[in-house]
């Protein structure tokens, strides 16, 4: 599976902001040819407590609900070598 780049304008602040997660929903300008029509993003952060960051993803043809929609995952993890 190859990275492709996402490009799209996200609010400038959260959707919804929880004590426990942050959540943007972002128009895209496209959707890569295998997620034709794919060009919402929802995007789920929920700090750990160990300093990393869990995000889920959605990648969905609206905001609303759908049932197709692809589902992705990654963690964060700060980069203790940057000075702060």
């Amino acid at each position: 599976m190859c990275a492709r780049a996402i490009h799209g304008t996200p609010k400038p602040a959260p959707v919804q902001r929880l004590s426990s997660r942050l959540e943007y929903r972002i128009k895209l300008m496209g959707a890569a040819p295998p997620l034709a029509g794919k060009d919402h993003l929802v995007l789920i952060i929920t700090p750990r407590t160990d300093g990393r960051l869990d995000a889920d993803f959605h990648l969905k043809s609206r905001f609303g609900l759908d049932l197709g929609m692809a589902v992705g995952h990654f963690d964060a993890r700060p980069d203790r070598s940057i000075a702060p």
